[in-house]
């Protein structure tokens, strides 16, 4: 394995083992190229879903696509440092092998940065990593990861500025549900870390409360699995009582 290295401002320090732990995740890297044009590129956050708790690491991507040969990329992730903090940037890559800013983080300002470029010969096409960033999760929340002021430049000895699809914005959730995709200016992904699990707390929101026994209700009247509180294979007031009991601690 080839060692790494993660910068913040003033200093270096080396990675040579990168762990994490991802505990639910859909990616963006196999249909990267269906969304944009042979005259286009993307950058975007990679993967676009993620369960996660407090304590654990994680991993994101920044991923390049290019129909057209580029060869110098540059951009910023912006991060909740209240939620998230970055333990690791890992920029060894098949893309970048020259970096000119070589990937720096400040947590304090929730931000990392990065320009690099590649010197292979007729510059680089397809999809591949750009950067990988291991985050701890500090806390429960909501966790906005926003990939802003991207550039990708075309292998072209001008320097010219490969236009860049419409980014994908995308929530990463604890609960599944459908995601909704909206193009925007700038690629955005929320990850929303899970409190710890209460049986009782049906809707999720980390503690038990009036919410619960509202939605225990509806899945009294239809005999949905999911409010069996107890375990025992029924939904019944037996449920309910747990629930009351539980409320408010």
């Amino acid at each position: 394995m080839q060692s790494a290295y993660f910068y913040t401002r003033g200093s270096i320090l080396p990675l040579t083992l990168m762990a994490s732990v991802i505990l639910g995740f859909a990616t963006l890297s196999t249909v990267m190229l269906t969304n944009f044009s042979s005259r286009e590129a993307a950058m975007t956050i990679d993967p676009i879903e993620l369960t996660t708790v407090p304590g654990q690491t994680f991993t994101v991507s920044v991923l390049v696509s290019s129909a057209l040969p580029v060869n110098a990329f540059t951009g910023m992730v912006t991060f909740d440092h209240v939620v998230l903090s970055v333990e690791a940037i890992s920029y060894n890559t098949s893309i970048a092998d020259l970096w000119t800013e070589e990937p720096w983080f400040s947590q304090g300002d929730g931000t990392i940065n990065f320009t690099g470029g590649t010197t292979r010969s007729g510059g680089f096409t397809g999809t591949g990593g750009l950067i990988t960033v291991t985050f701890r999760a500090l806390t429960a929340g909501p966790a906005h990861l926003t990939l802003q002021n991207a550039r990708i430049l075309q292998h072209d000895g001008f320097g010219t500025d490969v236009p860049l699809s419409a980014p994908i914005d995308t929530v990463f959730t604890v609960i599944p549900e459908t995601l909704h995709s909206v193009a925007s200016h700038d690629s955005a992904a929320v990850v929303t870390i899970a409190p710890t699990y209460s049986p009782t707390d049906l809707n999720h929101d980390g503690h038990t409360s009036l919410g619960d026994i509202s939605v225990f209700m509806l899945y009294l009247a239809t005999q949905d699995k999911q409010g069996d509180v107890s375990g025992d294979g029924y939904v019944t007031t037996k449920d309910l009582s747990l629930i009351l009991a539980a409320r408010g601690h």
